[in-house]
């Protein structure tokens, strides 16, 4: 949480490190919650018809909500985001080396570029792709209320 709030919410230089508008709160939201730690997070402005316009939240978690996500948060979304309008999939990852690290670079000041051991968790990617900005909405409305309540 250390890093979301000292660099991420502050990050204002150019670039695609900085928060898509919208996102604060709800990340702010959902970092609160002491099991659950945003990671990488894409919200689009605009949708364009025939372009893939994809919403997604990485995570990382505590063990003890491991069950409840795989469980009951993913059926939910999945259930809610798969119709002729929208597509939900996930991803999970095993913990491994920081594929943005480059040790000859200079730190952005970011530990999701900075910190060779920044993945060295396991994480999930929860994504929607939709042409409906209202889709997106209801996904990130959805997304805060589910993973700033989730508890053991």
């Amino acid at each position: 949480m250390t890093d979301f709030n000292n660099h991420v919410l502050k990050y204002n230089k150019p670039g695609s490190w900085k928060l898509d508008d919208g996102l604060a709160e709800i990340l702010t939201e959902i970092n609160k919650n002491e099991y659950i730690q945003t990671l990488y997070s894409k919200k689009p402005d605009i949708c364009k018809p025939g372009l893939v316009n994809e919403s997604y939240l990485k995570i990382c978690y505590d063990k003890k909500i491991e069950l409840k996500l795989f469980r009951e948060i993913i059926p939910d979304f999945k259930c809610s985001f798969n119709d002729p309008y929208s597509e939900f999939y996930y991803t999970f990852s095993l913990p491994k080396l920081n594929p943005n690290y480059i040790a000859s670079e200079e730190p952005l000041g970011l530990d999701c570029t900075d910190d060779k051991y920044f993945f060295n968790i396991n994480t999930i990617q929860l994504t929607i792709k939709s042409e409906n900005l209202n889709i997106h909405a209801k996904f990130w409305i959805k997304i805060k209320n589910s993973l700033s309540s989730l508890r053991p």
